[in-house]
């Protein structure tokens, strides 16, 4: 993060935590990232309906739901 100033970044953070929170900030910060693009990017681009009736899988044997073992169906 290389933009920060020193500016008081963190006034809810006290002094006692200020050291547990500098050596997971960064670690933190990535694993955000990480979650960001592999649960906001990626999951709506799974399984797609290109042009009509064009998919980018076997609609006739959809992926099974790992939480219901069910066919998704939506």
């Amino acid at each position: 993060m290389i933009a920060e100033s020193n500016a008081i970044q963190w006034p809810f953070i006290t002094d006692s935590e200020m050291e547990l929170f500098q050596k997971h900030k960064y670690p933190a910060y990535y694993w955000y990232v990480v979650l960001h693009e592999l649960l906001g990017h990626g999951t709506g681009k799974m399984m797609i309906e290109e042009p009509v009736n064009q998919f980018n899988f076997n609609p006739a044997e959809p992926p099974i739901n790992l939480l219901d073992g069910l066919p998704i169906k939506t």
